[in-house]
């Protein structure tokens, strides 16, 4: 056998040799071996999916407990383990020494409510106070450590014969039924001491007040009094004005005055008007400049 041959016949078996073993990778192994790798990849879609989904139920999750935990960091009221009558008496009694919330009142137990979380005893607080005091009563009761809420409430204007108008005019009598929830089953402790106390806001007026009064207040401020007044002058913006007691006032629109207010200084008439609340009674008061008469 020449050398050309033999070389031939070798490079022939290496040639089908390649091509069986290519043909089977390609058409036996190569199918089954991508078959596995697309499961593969499925599967890990799948597992990539759960865990984004994962990741959203966390991070909203997160979010919740961090909210939870500022409200727990701040909170104020507490739902106690149990609760009685001389338990609530004590802590409505701690409320009446609070600035300007002292009332006086009578105490009366109506009885007990159980619900699936939580229980509530029911009392009646009935009594007389001033009505900004009881305001302020209310308010902390509602607002105080213990959660309680106000079931029930009547007012009604008090007026003590022995009492003068002013006592009259504030002071009320009241009928509240009052819920003291607590939750035997709690764990919840008690909270520190609060560091600042909570105040309710100033009421804008006295609800039972009488539109129109009897009286009219007194002038403590020391204010200008129209009253026996004379205008001795006027520029654009201020009125020269002598009270009673021939005491020199220089007032411009919208300064205070007994009992009200400079509405307006009109220059074309030689006048200013004033807007007063004569006891629940708006009157406009006007004085003229006085021009001396000529003498004969």
């Amino acid at each position: 056998m020449s050398y050309a041959l033999r070389n031939t016949l070798i490079f022939v078996v290496l040639l089908v040799a390649t091509v069986a073993l290519g043909g089977y990778w390609v058409r036996m192994r190569q199918p089954a071996r991508m078959e596995a790798l697309r499961a593969r990849e499925t599967s890990l879609k799948v597992d990539l999916d759960n865990v984004n989904a994962v990741l959203a139920i966390y991070d909203t999750t997160l979010s919740q407990l961090e909210g939870l935990k500022a409200r727990w960091i701040a909170r104020t009221q507490i739902v106690p383990v149990s609760d009685d009558p001389a338990q609530t008496l004590s802590y409505l009694y701690g409320l009446t020494k609070q600035p300007k919330a002292s009332v006086s009142f009578n105490f009366q137990y109506e009885g007990r409510s159980d619900e699936t979380d939580y229980s509530a005893n029911q009392y009646r607080l009935e009594g007389e106070a001033p009505f900004e005091n009881l305001y302020a009563f209310l308010w902390r009761l509602e607002n105080g450590r213990r959660f309680c809420g106000v079931d029930h409430l009547e007012i009604e204007a008090y007026k003590d014969l022995d009492a003068g108008v002013q006592a009259a005019r504030e002071w009320v009598k009241f009928r509240v039924v009052l819920q003291a929830y607590f939750a035997p089953q709690s764990q919840v402790e008690d909270l520190p001491s609060a560091r600042a106390q909570p105040r309710p806001e100033s009421l804008a007026g006295d609800p039972f007040r009488p539109l129109i009064a009897q009286t009219v207040p007194e002038n403590r401020l020391g204010l200008f009094e129209v009253t026996g007044a004379r205008l001795r002058g006027l520029t654009a913006r201020l009125a020269f004005l002598v009270d009673r007691k021939d005491q020199v006032h220089l007032l411009r629109e919208g300064d205070a005055v007994y009992l009200g207010r400079l509405a307006r200084i009109d220059m074309d008439r030689n006048r200013v008007e004033f807007l007063l609340d004569e006891g629940g009674i708006w009157k406009r008061r006007t004085l003229q400049v006085e021009v001396p008469s000529p003498k004969p």
